[in-house]
C-alpha cells in the first residue's frame, strides 16, 4: 500500500514536471530540453521540484534555462572606442548582444567599427546612457567585474562561479554586468551599487586586464552554462573507430616481438627490457582498431622485404670466435718484465746521472770496431 503510493506521488509530480515545463516553454520560449528522461530520473516528489520562486522550474542544470537576450554588458566611462570595438566582437563570439555604455568619451567611432569586424549589429545596436543609474533601474542582479581589495567584505566569486549565479538569475530577472574604465575600473559608490563582485584570478605580478579580455571570459563562462550540455563528455566522445581489444593487443605485441627480432633490434635469447617498455608505450596510447591495423601493416610489410636474422647462427659464431680480447697495442706487447728490469738499471738511472753513453751493443751497420 505504501509503495503504491509513494508511486502515485512519483507519477503526479513527474506530471507536474513536464506540465510546467512546456508551458514555461511557451511563455518564455526556451530552449528545449533533449533528453528530459535523464531530468525525470532525478525527480524527488517530497522536497521540492521548484525554486524559491514557483513560477520557475529547478532544472539540475542552469544552462537549460540561461536567457541570454536578459543578460547586458555594461561598460562605464570607456575612454577608448577600440575597446568598445573589441568589447562587441567579444560578446558576439559568446552568443551575446546587449551592450549599454554609460557615457563613453568617444562614441560612435570607426576604431570602435574596425575592432568590432563582424559584430557591427552590436555596436548599432548598442544602448547609451548617462549614467549607471539609468544602465541597472530595471535590473534584479547586478554583478561587478573588479579586482579592487575590499575594506568591507562583500559577496565576491570567481568568473566561473559567478557565471553559474548570472544564468540562474536571467530565468527570471533582468541582470547586468559592469566593466570599468580602462585606467581606474569601478569607483567604491559604483561597487556598492552591485549584489555581487566578479574577480578573474591573475598573476601577482601582473593583475591589469585589458577591457576586452575581460569581458570575453566572463562571456565565455555564460557561454559554456548555456551549450555546455553539447559538449563532448570525454575526450573520446565521437571517435571514429572502437577501442582495440585486449586480444587483438597482445597479437600486435607478438608481431612487434617478431618483426623486431627479423630485423635485429632484439635479440630474443637476451630482450632486456625493450617490450615491457614498448607495452607501456602503446598502452598509454591507446591505440584504436584502425591505427592497430595501420600498425600491424606496417610490421607485415616490413617482414616482406627483409632476410630475417638467424640468432642460432650468429650465437654459434660468435661462440666458435671466441672471447673478444682487448685491440692490441705498444705497450700491450712490451715484456712486463724485461721493461720493469730495464727501467731499474738502465733508463731510469741514465736520466738521473744525466748521462749519455752509448749503448753496449754496437750498431749492426758501420765498421766494427
Amino acid at each position: 500500500m505504501k509503495q503504491a503510493f509513494c508511486g502515485n506521488w512519483l507519477r503526479l509530480g513527474q506530471t507536474l514536471c513536464i506540465s510546467q515545463y512546456l508551458i514555461g516553454q511557451a511563455l518564455h520560449a526556451h530552449p528545449p530540453v533533449r533528453n528530459i528522461d535523464k531530468y525525470l530520473t532525478s525527480f524527488n516528489p517530497f522536497p521540492v521540484c521548484y525554486t524559491a520562486r514557483p513560477s520557475t522550474l529547478a532544472w539540475p542544470l542552469s544552462g537549460v534555462f540561461m536567457q541570454p537576450d536578459r543578460i547586458r554588458i555594461v561598460l562605464v566611462q570607456t575612454s577608448h572606442p577600440g575597446n568598445i570595438g573589441a568589447a562587441a566582437r567579444a560578446m558576439k563570439n559568446m552568443g551575446l548582444s546587449r551592450l549599454v555604455l554609460v557615457a563613453p568619451r568617444q562614441f560612435p567611432d570607426p576604431q570602435a567599427t574596425w575592432r568590432a569586424v563582424s559584430a557591427a549589429e552590436v555596436l548599432d545596436n548598442a544602448r547609451v546612457v548617462d549614467s549607471l543609474d539609468e544602465a541597472i533601474a530595471d535590473c534584479g542582479l547586478v554583478v561587478a567585474a573588479s579586482a579592487e581589495d575590499r575594506r568591507i567584505p562583500w559577496p565576491v566569486l570567481d568568473a566561473r562561479r559567478a557565471a553559474a549565479d548570472i544564468a540562474r538569475a536571467s530565468r527570471e530577472a533582468e541582470v547586468a554586468v559592469l566593466f570599468g574604465r580602462e585606467d581606474n575600473g569601478l569607483s567604491r559608490a559604483e561597487l556598492m551599487r552591485c549584489n555581487l563582485h566578479l574577480a578573474i584570478p591573475t598573476s601577482a605580478a601582473y593583475r591589469s586586464l585589458n577591457l576586452a579580455m575581460a569581458v570575453q571570459i566572463v562571456a565565455y563562462e555564460l557561454h559554456m552554462h548555456a551549450t555546455g550540455d553539447d559538449l563532448p563528455s570525454h575526450s573520446d566522445a565521437g571517435w571514429d573507430a572502437p577501442p582495440s581489444t585486449q586480444e587483438n593487443m597482445e597479437r600486435f605485441y607478438a608481431h612487434l616481438e617478431q618483426t623486431l627480432g627479423d630485423i635485429g633490434f632484439l635479440n630474443p635469447a637476451a630482450p632486456r627490457q625493450l617490450m615491457p617498455r614498448l607495452r607501456r608505450l602503446y598502452s598509454r596510447l591507446r591505440l584504436d582498431e584502425m591505427e592497430l591495423n595501420i600498425l600491424r601493416g606496417i610490421l607485415s610489410e616490413t617482414q616482406k622485404r627483409i632476410h630475417p636474422v638467424d640468432w642460432t647462427a650468429r650465437r654459434g659464431a660468435a661462440r666458435k670466435a671466441g672471447p673478444r680480447t682487448a685491440p692490441e697495442t705498444a705497450f700491450e706487447t712490451r715484456p712486463t718484465k724485461g721493461l720493469k728490469t730495464e727501467s731499474k738499471t738502465g733508463l731510469k738511472t741514465g736520466l738521473k746521472t744525466g748521462s749519455k753513453t752509448a749503448p753496449e751493443t754496437a750498431p749492426e751497420t758501420g765498421t766494427p770496431p
